[in-house]
C-alpha cells in the first residue's frame, strides 16, 4: 500500500540523499517509541514528513497511539487530526501464516508448526486475537477507510483512481501498476538493489517466508474450529467467507 502510494503519486514520494534507501521514504510511527531499535526523535521524524508534499505515515499501533508514550502526545495528535486513514485488511488467514513466517527469523518461539503457532499465547493471548482486536478498534475509528488487500492487487486501476480522488491529486498510472517486487540472491544483491533503489517494494521477506504455504494446506478440522473461535466472525464480517461452512471444507 504504501509502496502503491508512492509510486503512483508524485506528491508521495519524498526526497532521499545518495545511497539512502526507499524505507525512509516514509515514517513508521513505531519508530518514536522508547524500546524500538532503531529509534528516530520528533525532530528526525518532522524532517521525514518535510520531504513530501504528501508524506506517508505507516503504524501497527492501536488507535490513540497510547504504545508511543506522553513524550509523544502532542506530535501525534497533530498527525492524526490532519491525516486521512487507510487501513488495508488481508484474509485473517493469509495474514496468520505471513505473520508465522515473518516471527520466525529472531522469534524461535515461532519456529514450530502452525498449528502450535495459532494455540501459542505469547501476553495471555493468541496470535490471532490480538489481530482481532488490532482491525476491530481500527474499524471503530470515524472516518476510516477500511479496504481489502486482496481488492486493491485484482483491481489496481480501480482504486488507484479511487485514492487520487480521495487525495485531491492526479494518479501517474505508471505501469506495471502495482509495485515490483526483486527476489535477490544473497545479501550482497539485496544491499546493492536497496542502495540503488532498484526495489519498488519495500516489504521485506525473511528465508523463511520462501517455504510459505497456502492456509487450506497447514490447517486441519480441529485448527479451522479454533481460528473460526478465535477470529470472532471476522471473517464473514470483512467478506472473506459468508457463513462459518469454511470450517468443514477441506
Amino acid at each position: 500500500m504504501i509502496d502503491l502510494f508512492r509510486k503512483q503519486f508524485q506528491e508521495c514520494q519524498s526526497l532521499l540523499w545518495p545511497l539512502e534507501t526507499r524505507h525512509h521514504a516514509y515514517l513508521t510511527l513505531g519508530h518514536l517509541r522508547k524500546d524500538n531499535v532503531p529509534r528516530i526523535s520528533q525532530y528526525q521524524a518532522i524532517q521525514r514528513l518535510k520531504r513530501a508534499k504528501i508524506p506517508i505515515v505507516k503504524t501497527h499501533e492501536l488507535p490513540g497511539f497510547n504504545e508511543l508514550g506522553e513524550e509523544n502526545s502532542d506530535f501525534v495528535q497533530c498527525l492524526t487530526t490532519k491525516g486521512r486513514y487507510f487501513y488495508i485488511v488481508r484474509d485473517p488467514r493469509e495474514v496468520m501464516t505471513s505473520l508465522h513466517l515473518g516471527l520466525q527469523s529472531h522469534d524461535l518461539n515461532a519456529r514450530c508448526s502452525f498449528s502450535e503457532f495459532i494455540r501459542q499465547q505469547p501476553e495471555g493471548i493468541s496470535w490471532l486475537r490480538k489481530w482481532v482486536n488490532h482491525v476491530r478498534s481500527w474499524m471503530q475509528v470515524p472516518e476510516i477507510n477500511v479496504i481489502k488487500y486482496e481488492n486493491i492487487i485484482e483491481n489496481p486501476n480501480q482504486y488507484i483512481t479511487q485514492f487520487g480522488k480521495q487525495l485531491s491529486v492526479n494518479p501517474l498510472y505508471r505501469q506495471p501498476l502495482l509495485p515490483v517486487k526483486k527476489a535477490p540472491i544473497n545479501r550482497l544483491e539485496d544491499y546493492y538493489l536497496r542502495i540503488t533503489r532498484q526495489y519498488e517494494s519495500t516489504s521485506i521477506d525473511s528465508k523463511y517466508s520462501r517455504n510459505k504455504k497456502h492456509w487450506r494446506e497447514l490447517m486441519n478440522k480441529e485448527d479451522r474450529i479454533l481460528f473460526h473461535h478465535e477470529s470472532d466472525n471476522l471473517l464473514t464480517d470483512l467478506g472473506y467467507e459468508i457463513d462459518d461452512s469454511w470450517i468443514g471444507v477441506q
